[in-house]
């Protein structure tokens, strides 16, 4: 299967074949109302492969449908599908100009530093749960106090991945172990 850049490239080149194809018969036919008929077809291949191009290749574009689609993951994808998100994102960036990356350099590194924000979190419920058995009670229950802020943080998909632990280690708590 294509990718969508496959795909895109794909029909654009259809219609460059479409439209020469219109070209070469307009300049073959006698009649002139074939003539216009094919030359109109002709443009109107070329003004839809502009917009084709305009729409899914044209870089500020891109960056725009991307930074959409990203933006309900922030709340419910999983960390690791946000951080390959934000490559791909951070690609089509440095593809850009000096002047269009001033318009998305504010969106593309409030969307860094959030993900950088949910892998520390990560880290830190993860050292969190490593040390969820030792110490006594009220360091426990200080321990779990702050995971479960941090576990508040987190996008739905991670608290997925840390409920378990998180309830095992409340039950452990209030049964005093």
């Amino acid at each position: 299967m294509l990718s969508k850049k496959g795909q895109t490239i794909g029909i654009f080149l259809g219609l460059v074949i479409v439209m020469s194809i219109f070209v070469i018969l307009s300049i073959f036919v006698t009649q002139e109302i074939l003539k216009i008929v094919f030359l109109s077809l002709a443009i109107l291949s070329f003004v839809v492969g502009f917009f084709l191009y305009w729409h899914h290749a044209y870089g500020p574009n891109k960056i725009r449908k991307m930074l959409r689609k990203i933006k309900p993951l922030l709340t419910e994808g999983t960390i690791d599908d946000l951080k390959q998100r934000y490559i791909e994102i951070y690609q089509e960036y440095m593809g850009l100009s000096a002047a269009e990356k001033k318009n998305f350099y504010t969106r593309v590194e409030r969307l860094r530093e959030t993900i950088e924000e949910f892998l520390r979190q990560r880290k830190r419920i993860e050292e969190l749960l490593d040390h969820s058995g030792k110490g006594t009670i009220a360091e426990q229950k200080k321990k779990y106090e702050e995971i479960y802020i941090i576990y508040l943080k987190l996008p739905t998909a991670a608290k997925q991945k840390y409920y378990p632990h998180l309830v095992q280690w409340r039950e452990r708590l209030e049964k005093g172990h």
